[in-house]
């Protein structure tokens, strides 16, 4: 989320007073902070730069994801925030594809579907 953000290591530590070589050790895994660290982060991000699910795919297509629960029902913003953490960290296994939706399970056994859609 901090690339999404268009932030470096050292801005994102002085914006939040997280010191920098904690910040490095996080992101190589070198350490890993409380669940409820990584939550505020990614939601302080999301908050103080505008940074949202859309992302640029390798040729240039807008994509915006549509994350849901199994049922079909919208995560809610903490499972939201858990599953871009996961994602950052490479975590997520994809189980299923089929018509455009994505089943993924996350490290700790969570199952949601994405649904991909092209903006226009």
């Amino acid at each position: 989320m901090r690339r999404q953000a268009k932030l470096t290591q050292k801005q994102l530590a002085e914006h939040y007073d997280i010191p920098l070589r904690t910040l490095q050790d996080w992101e190589t895994g070198k350490r890993k902070p409380p669940e409820y660290i990584i939550n505020l982060l990614l939601r302080c991000i999301a908050a103080d730069f505008s940074v949202t699910l859309e992302e640029k795919t390798q040729s240039n297509t807008d994509k915006k994801f549509s994350l849901t629960y199994i049922d079909g029902t919208p995560l809610n913003t903490e499972d939201e925030m858990y599953v871009m953490a996961e994602r950052e960290a490479k975590k997520l296994v994809l189980v299923n594809k089929d018509n455009g939706v994505e089943t993924y399970r996350c490290s700790n056994g969570f199952t949601f579907k994405v649904k991909v859609m092209k903006r226009k």
